[in-house]
């Protein structure tokens, strides 16, 4: 029997992870049935080229990667809309994304594969990498893409401002459209959790689009709820330098206490951080976007800006869980200093955002007849064994929360062989009802189970 160890609050580094596909094919043309995967495989280059990933048989050399026989020159930086940030449909035809052609009918962010140089290119920002991800996410019509349905969505409420299609959006769009969503669809985009400054987002609002209704967002707990590929947003006042920013989660938010905190601060710092501790809850939150040289805590972007991985620090309330504030990266954390972003001050909107599919529809839900899951005993009370469908425990990882949302255990899904199932020492839980999340590249999915003593 495996024993399931306590999941650690802290990762410990960087971890390379090893990918079976090969160096992205069809890299322009690839469509994904949901955000997670689409977010991997559209930063996959850059990500392999930062060793955070690693591909069986590529090797990397500067700031290129030599795979089968090939070498692929990588070009990844930071860059505001300027010259380059957009490939015109001039230049569709050159770089084979005709099937954009609904999405972006005139300008595509520049985070394509150039096949006459061999060179995978990202000359864009966050909301840059964010919508060129979406856009690949389901398929092309109005309704199962991503990017297509945020646009209808917002523009349908007609509460807040949104880019129309070809258009990159700003990444404060994101942060105040999440809060005026629906909390419970079936398919479609849904509100997870947030907070806003309403009437100051209303009042910004209307100097961008005066014809726009009275904003209507509200705020939402339960932010350890968020799951991997969810949309995490950030949207600044206007007097800010820069309008906000946008990432991918790559897994669920891990609370920090006294003893994982020092992790991320010098020990001078660590008295004002243990006192942040008695205001806030404090998540680590792993994140994939685009953005600046050494932008978060334990960023993969040494060398360069651009698309990478990092993370960073949310604040929620101590009451509902709500989003309050955030430190980004260890710039705020200097000497006995502790700097940190709340809402309210140059913050309007934190948010987070779900692109519901056929793929993640439930998961926020608890579910007893998951077919796909197979939980026995159930009541459980000194261990457990899961069994998943052939085929949906390739590269999974299991996150058990308890009834408050809370990530109580974790560990890779790694069954002696292909239809047995994995053994789950449960004997060190407390008595109650807990949520077993799999999440891999493709899918999410849940089952309910009861511990009892």
């Amino acid at each position: 029997m495996k024993h399931l160890l306590l999941v650690a609050t802290f990762l410990l580094s960087v971890t390379l992870l090893s990918q079976n596909d090969s160096l992205i094919p069809n890299y322009n043309g690839t469509f994904y049935p949901s955000v997670l995967p689409a977010a991997k495989g559209v930063a996959m280059p850059f990500l392999v080229d930062q060793k955070y990933f690693s591909i069986t048989g590529a090797s990397v050399v500067d700031s290129a990667i030599n795979y089968a026989g090939s070498h692929y020159h990588i070009h990844n930086y930071y860059l505001n809309p300027a010259t380059n940030y957009y490939v015109a449909s001039s230049q569709y035809s050159a770089y084979d994304i005709s099937s954009f052609s609904t999405i972006w009918p005139t300008q595509c962010p520049n985070i394509l594969y150039n096949s006459s140089d061999t060179s995978f290119n990202a000359q864009s920002d966050c909301v840059g990498y964010l919508t060129r991800l979406l856009s690949v996410t389901g398929n092309t019509t109005t309704t199962g893409n991503a990017y297509l349905n945020i646009i209808n969505t917002v523009h349908a409420g007609n509460t807040s401002h949104f880019a129309a299609v070809g258009y990159v959006s700003t990444a404060y769009s994101f942060a105040v459209a999440f809060p005026t969503f629906s909390t419970s669809v079936s398919s479609g985009w849904q509100y997870v959790a947030g907070n806003i400054e309403d009437s100051a987002v209303n009042a910004y609002n209307h100097t961008i689009q005066s014809s726009l209704g009275t904003y209507n967002g509200l705020r939402k707990g339960s932010f350890a709820q968020s799951l991997p590929g969810d949309i995490l947003a950030f949207g600044y006042s206007a007097s800010s330098s820069s309008n906000g920013h946008v990432m991918v989660m790559e897994a669920p938010p891990q609370l920090l206490n006294a003893d994982s905190l020092p992790n991320y601060f010098p020990a001078q710092t660590l008295a004002q951080g243990t006192t942040l501790l008695s205001t806030y809850h404090i998540y680590s939150v792993p994140v994939f976007d685009c953005s600046g040289q050494m932008a978060h805590f334990r960023d993969s972007r040494t060398l360069t800006s651009g698309i990478g991985h990092g993370k960073l620090l949310l604040l929620t309330a101590l009451t509902d869980d709500a989003p309050m504030g955030f430190i980004f990266d260890t710039s705020q954390v200097t000497g006995t200093t502790l700097h940190y972003d709340t809402l309210g001050t140059s913050v309007y909107a934190i948010s987070v955002g779900r692109f519901v599919t056929a793929s993640t529809a439930g998961i926020s839900q608890f579910l007893d007849n998951n077919s796909q899951i197979s939980v026995y005993p159930n009541p459980a009370k000194e261990s457990l064994t899961l069994t998943l469908s052939k085929g949906e425990g390739t590269n999974a990882t299991i996150y058990i929360y308890d009834v408050f949302g809370k990530l109580i255990m974790q560990l890779p899904y790694s069954p002696p062989s292909e239809g047995q199932g994995e053994a789950i020492h449960v004997s060190d839980l407390a008595e109650g009802i807990y949520t077993i999340s799999i999440i891999n590249s493709l899918s999410v999915l849940t089952k309910k189970v009861i511990i009892v003593r």
